[in-house]
């Protein structure tokens, strides 16, 4: 399978070779973060080319999503708005139905991300069955709140870690989007280009 994590920035810029970018990669499932009305708009041909999708409003004039090549199971959607996540189950081919989440944390201290994460980690405790999460953690992988997200779905991170954020600075680009898959799962990961975003994707090859 293949996943594509991506905090799209919410600014009105172009967005062909982002759409492009990520239709070329073909990937099964989608986590994407600060979609706007521009996206939906100028992102059409995504968002048709995966009609199992869901989102949830955010509060801050854009949403948090995930898009699925295969079935959502109907009813399992769940819209944290204060916590910024969307999730639901997915009809896999095999019949299992793991949890896909899209997530995006807030700034670490003195804002209040430690907190979010803590609130995320206790509903991810209560999940049945496998979980996968990809994410704008603005966090580093060794950080807590991605230690404490990570053992609360069970899950490890995959691939190297891997600059995402490179308006960060030269110096110090931050590896600061994770995808976690459930535990067991092997894959490979790898960046991609920013494509009018300040953020690079990230992209999962793996099997479960």
């Amino acid at each position: 399978y293949v996943l594509y994590q991506k905090n799209i920035y919410k600014k009105q810029l172009s967005r062909t070779l982002l759409t492009k970018e990520i239709l070329d990669i073909d990937p099964d499932f989608l986590t994407l973060q600060e979609i706007s009305s521009h996206d939906r708009r100028y992102m059409r041909k995504l968002f048709e080319a995966y009609p199992n999708q869901f989102t949830c409003d955010s509060g801050s004039d854009y949403e948090v999503g995930l898009l699925s090549r295969f079935p959502l199971v109907e009813g399992s959607e769940i819209c944290r708005p204060e916590e910024r996540l969307a999730a639901a189950r997915v009809q896999m081919p095999d019949g299992s139905t793991p949890w896909l989440v899209s997530l995006h944390l807030g700034w670490p201290f003195p804002a209040g991300q430690h907190e979010q994460a803590r609130v995320i980690a206790d509903w991810l405790t209560t999940l049945e069955g496998a979980v996968m999460v990809g994410g704008d953690f603005n966090m580093v992988p060794w950080g807590d709140s991605v230690r404490t997200i990570r053992k609360a779905a069970r899950a490890n991170r995959v691939g190297p870690y891997l600059a995402t954020f490179p308006d960060s600075g030269p110096l110090l680009p931050l590896p600061i989007d994770h995808i976690l898959l459930p535990q067991g799962a092997t894959g490979r990961a790898e960046a991609r280009p920013r494509v009018g975003s300040d953020h690079l994707g990230l992209v999962a090859r793996f099997s479960l």
